[in-house]
């Protein structure tokens, strides 16, 4: 329902699309198409690219750190990547200048996306730092273009809020970066918050042999904040980006990068980590640091 406060500008950005709406039906009839089998939303659209865990953390992420160029974000996939390995998301800048075919072949030939991407933009409402603008193209088996769904973002607390807490837990050991990240684990699973503080408190007593009381919050190291970083990162479905420091009988890896495949190996104390050449090492969590920022889901 349009707002009655922008009324004359909603009316213009209604009746525009409902022009394009018409004319993408009729481009749909004259390819042999039911009307009722018509629908541009195409809601499992959605559906798909939710079932790929962590892609719209990552979207929401890459639009947050590109918010001050108000840009729309492109996701290209297809239907046949049942996993979603291969699906490609990137920033389009809203200086786009019409040229929507240079972006994805999918966008240029599709007249409705584009008015609804333009009138988003242009609408008084539309505010970068609260909302985004995410385009999804997901190529159908046996069809020649694409389904595409266009919708509105909205920033959610909880995800930039536990990845600034990421990487200020990940920066340094300070008591009070330690608090507030276990303060956000107790938010997303609050059933579990006891649970989890002696969780991390035996975990505190195996890295440091320290025996504070079981509730109380656990001292800070680096290895538990990278420990209780990892968990946060991954309750977002995101990778865990690392850089290797600080190894001695293997000093020729330091400064190697690379993502955390396995947590805690059989003894509590070691990680597995795939390094960016493709090797595996098993390495301690005081042996690595988190590289922030340019966060991406994990893939199978």
């Amino acid at each position: 329902m349009c707002a009655q406060a922008d009324w004359t500008e909603h009316k213009l950005v209604c009746e525009g699309k409902c022009k394009y709406h018409d004319e993408a039906l009729a481009a749909h009839q004259t390819q042999g198409g039911r009307m009722r089998d018509f629908d541009p939303h195409r809601d499992y659209i959605v559906d798909w690219f939710e079932a790929v865990p962590g892609f719209f953390a990552q979207a929401e992420l890459l639009a947050w750190q590109y918010r001050n160029e108000a840009p729309f974000l492109l996701a290209s996939a297809s239907e046949s990547d049942v996993a979603g390995k291969a699906i490609r998301l990137k920033v389009v800048a809203t200086s786009w200048d019409d040229k929507f075919g240079s972006h994805d072949p999918g966008l240029a030939s599709n007249a409705y996306l584009q008015a609804g991407i333009r009138q988003e933009f242009d609408s008084s409402s539309f505010c970068s730092d609260k909302s985004y603008v995410l385009v999804m193209l997901l190529k159908e088996q046996g069809k020649l273009q694409p389904a595409s769904y266009m919708m509105g973002g909205v920033f959610e607390h909880h995800v930039l809020r536990g990845v600034e807490s990421v990487e200020a837990l990940t920066a340094a050991t300070r008591a009070e970066d330690l608090a507030d990240a276990l303060a956000w684990i107790a938010g997303l699973f609050p059933n579990d918050s006891e649970k989890n503080m002696r969780y991390y408190r035996e975990r505190v007593a195996l890295l440091l042999g320290d025996t504070s009381p079981p509730l109380s919050v656990p001292v800070p190291s680096r290895a538990l904040n990278n420990e209780v970083a990892y968990a946060m990162i991954h309750a977002l479905k995101l990778r865990f980006d690392i850089r290797l420091i600080g190894l001695v009988s293997a000093a020729h890896l330091n400064g190697k990068e690379g993502v955390i495949s396995t947590s805690k190996l059989p003894g509590g104390l070691r990680w597995k980590a795939r390094l960016d050449d493709g090797t595996y090492v098993d390495v301690k969590a005081v042996n690595f640091v988190h590289i922030c920022g340019n966060y991406k889901r994990k893939t199978p």
